[in-house]
C-alpha cells in the first residue's frame, strides 16, 4: 500500500521514537513525583516505533538481524538498569 514511501515512513517512526525518547528523558526531571512508570512507559512507546521501523526499510534476513540486534540492545538495558519482568508485569496487572 505505501512500499513508494518506506523511506519516509521508516523516518516517521524514527522520529517518533527519538520524541518520545526525549518525553522519557524529560519525565525523569519532574520533581516530587514517581515518574518511573511513566519513564518506563515512552521507553515502551519509542522501542514500539524502532520495531516498526525496521521492516520498513530493511528486507528478507536484514529485518531478522535487525530485530536480533533490537532485542540484545533490550537484553542489555534490563541487565543494566536491574530491571526484573515479573515485578514490571504485576505492576501492569
Amino acid at each position: 500500500m505505501y512500499r513508494s514511501e518506506t523511506t519516509t515512513l521508516t523516518w516517521f517512526a524514527l522520529a517518533l521514537a527519538a520524541v518520545y525518547l526525549g518525553l522519557a528523558a524529560h519525565s525523569e526531571e519532574i520533581p516530587g513525583q514517581d515518574t518511573k512508570f511513566i519513564h518506563s512507559l515512552h521507553v515502551a512507546i519509542a522501542i514500539a516505533f524502532i520495531t516498526i521501523a525496521i521492516p520498513l526499510k530493511l528486507e528478507a534476513q536484514w529485518i531478522t538481524i535487525g530485530w536480533l540486534v533490537e532485542s540484545a540492545v533490550l537484553l542489555w538495558m534490563s541487565v543494566k538498569t536491574q530491571t526484573d519482568f515479573c515485578v514490571t508485569w504485576r505492576l501492569l496487572r
